[in-house]
């Protein structure tokens, strides 16, 4: 029970969510994960390997430790395109995180 006194806490969980969009016929995929994390990645790299196996499939991704660690073993088809460090501008992930701050303020 909380007396007077007390400031009740926010409890945050976080969700992380991977996904890939084609740009040339805006084919997608999402997936949710508790974590972000190598094997989570790997996994996901997996999944999109599966769904789109007829095509190459190219990552424009960060610098994430995640998405360069020894352990993610990368399919065939996928291909892996790092940006500059500090550059979230050309980041779409950045643009969207942005887009999805605005619209869930309260």
């Amino acid at each position: 029970m909380m007396n007077d006194l007390e400031t009740p806490r926010r409890i945050y969980k976080n969700y992380c969510i991977y996904g890939a969009v084609g740009i040339s016929g805006g084919e997608s995929l999402f997936s949710g994960f508790p974590n972000m994390n190598t094997d989570c990645f790997r996994y996901f790299t997996e999944k999109i390997s599966e769904v789109f196996s007829d095509t190459v499939n190219v990552l424009l991704l960060d610098n994430a430790g995640i998405h360069k660690a020894e352990r993610s073993v990368i399919p065939e088809n996928v291909s892996l395109i790092f940006l500059p460090a500090c550059s979230p501008g050309p980041n779409p992930a950045e643009r969207f995180r942005q887009h999805i701050k605005r619209h869930t303020k309260g």
